[in-house]
């Protein structure tokens, strides 16, 4: 295969494309932040309820509800906190699957 000026100049009128795809994916993968790590952000501490009565009757000694808080309240005039939300799970298993979830901002 000969190579000349004109096939020289024709590949490099197909690189062109490619070139300018790169120079632009390369900073947007840049740009992308890793997301927070939530588990090593997460404040978790326990509600002791002391000599808890069921509506059955049934009474427990102890109650504990273990809880898990990220970042800090915020108040409104009131008083009222208006930065919670509050998620209850029937598992058994730990806080630390949701904190792994992405979040949508």
């Amino acid at each position: 295969m000969k190579v000349t000026v004109r096939s020289l100049d024709m590949v490099g009128r197909r690189m062109v494309p490619l070139f300018w795809a790169l120079l632009i994916a390369v900073p947007m993968a840049v740009a992308q932040q890793t997301p927070p790590d939530y588990t090593s952000l997460a404040k978790e501490t326990n509600f002791v309820l002391k000599d808890f009565s069921f509506v059955s009757g049934e009474r427990l000694p102890e109650l504990r509800i273990n809880y898990v808080t990220w970042g800090e309240p915020q108040r409104d005039k009131a008083g009222k906190i208006t930065n919670a939300v509050l998620l209850c799970h029937g598992s058994t298993g730990s806080w630390r699957l949701f904190s792994t979830c992405e979040v949508i901002q």
